[in-house]
Parts: structure tokens; C-alpha cells; sequence
């Protein structure tokens, strides 16, 4: 067969299970809510999510992909963008490491576990950390394009974070676990270079769990918002 082959999910609401690999293009529209459980595939040149659907990727993708999101990706493996993205959907890293390639991506992303990598083409304000259920490593993210943080019921471990990030207009929620307080010298939010880092909040809620709760009441613990080396953390602005 010669001339383009595009493959278009439409209003599908499943697990698809075969291969896309002899496809050029692959586009999901009409409110679908498409898994994916195997690779791409190196043959399919664009991938296109419109405005109400959602693409799940339940697996890592081998080759890099021309992406325009117009809609919801929910990636929990890896995936590496090929160029600018110029949709205005949502890329929701719930694992595995989302490579951006240094590349510009219009819409939002957010994380509530994983990484990022190449983060240098996104916009201000354009990443947020939510409903956190693991470690978060922002993969040496600029401070100005983080917009928020609500850590919801999880608990875990912000970092790789740079420069000065000011959360002033949103309402942050932290949650204080043993694991994430810093008695192995490591904090909540994690910043690559304390010494040229800032952070400022707003309304700030801080949820304590039961175990952290039982450390700070040990003999000779304080809570402090202060590190101490190696710690990573730096004072926060409290507003």
C-alpha cells in the first residue's frame, strides 16, 4: 500500500493491544479514552490527542514522537518528545521519565510521580506537582515555570528543582511523612543549588502524618525550616 497510512481512534474506550507499527499517523478524537500497551513503533511519524480524550501509555515508547496534545497523555513510562508540542492539553506523569528533548510544549504538565528531563523549552508556570502517590524529581526544572504544588493524601520526596521559584499566587499543600522530614539529610523539596535557590509560598497547609508526628515528639526534635549540610533545602518565605 502507497501514500499515507493514518490510523484514527474514535470514541474508543479500551485497552488496545495490537501493534501501530506499519501506521504514519495516529490520531484519538470524540472523548476516547485510549490505553496503549504496546510500543508506537518506529514508523508512525505524528501522534495527535484532541480536545476531550485521553491517551494512556502502560508502556515505555522506544522512539520519539512528533505529539500534539490537544487533549489528556497519562504516562506512567518513558517518553521523549521529537519536537514542540502546540496543543493546549495536559501531559500527567504519573511515573517513569517524561524527556521533553529541550523542545517548547504549549499546554500544561503535571506530575504526581516520575521525572523530567530537558525541561529548558517549557513556559512560565507551565509545571505543577499534584496528587502525589511517589518521589518527584524535576529533572533541573527553573523555578519560574513551576505553578503549584498540592501533595494531596500522598506522601514523597519534591526535587531537582533551580533558581527561584515563587508560589506565591497559589495555595500550596505539603504532607509530612518520617520518610520525606530530612533525618537522612534530605527535605520535602529538594533544590539542585540551595545557595542560588529561593522559594516563596502563599497559603501554605501542612498535613503531619502519624509518624511524623511521633518523630517530632521524640526528645531533641524540632521542626525547623532551616537545612543543615548536605541538606538541599533552603528557608522558605512564609507569606
Amino acid at each position: 500500500m502507497n501514500g499515507e497510512k493514518k490510523l484514527v481512534f474514535d470514541n474508543y474506550a479500551a485497552s488496545f493491544l495490537g501493534t501501530l507499527q506499519n501506521f504514519d499517523k495516529v490520531q484519538i478524537t470524540g472523548n476516547s479514552d485510549l490505553s496503549l500497551d504496546k510500543s508506537l513503533g518506529n514508523t508512525v511519524t505524528s501522534l495527535s490527542v484532541n480536545a476531550g480524550s485521553t491517551l494512556r501509555f502502560n508502556r515505555d515508547q522506544d522512539a520519539t514522537l512528533d505529539i500534539t496534545n490537544n487533549g489528556t497523555i497519562r504516562t506512567s513510562h518513558n517518553l521523549t518528545l521529537k519536537s514542540a508540542d502546540t496543543g493546549t492539553g495536559t501531559y500527567q506523569v504519573e511515573g517513569g521519565t517524561l524527556d521533553l528533548a529541550g523542545q517548547a510544549v504549549s499546554g500544561k504538565i503535571s506530575l504526581s510521580a516520575g521525572a523530567l528531563s530537558n525541561t529548558a523549552g517549557l513556559g512560565a508556570g507551565s509545571v505543577s506537582v499534584s496528587g502525589i502517590t511517589g518521589n518527584v524529581n524535576l529533572g533541573g526544572l527553573d523555578g519560574s515555570k513551576l505553578s503549584s504544588i498540592n501533595m494531596g493524601s500522598g506522601t514523597g520526596i519534591i526535587s531537582g528543582l533551580t533558581g527561584h521559584a515563587d508560589l506565591s499566587g497559589s495555595d500550596t499543600q505539603l504532607r509530612l511523612s518520617a520518610a520525606n522530614m530530612g533525618a537522612d539529610g534530605t527535605g520535602i523539596i529538594q533544590f539542585n543549588d540551595a545557595d542560588n535557590a529561593s522559594l516563596t509560598l502563599g497559603n501554605l497547609t501542612l498535613t503531619l502524618t502519624a509518624d511524623a508526628v511521633a518523630l517530632l515528639a521524640a526528645p531533641g526534635t524540632t521542626l525547623s525550616t532551616s537545612p543543615t549540610p548536605p541538606c538541599t533545602r533552603i528557608p522558605t518565605t512564609l507569606r
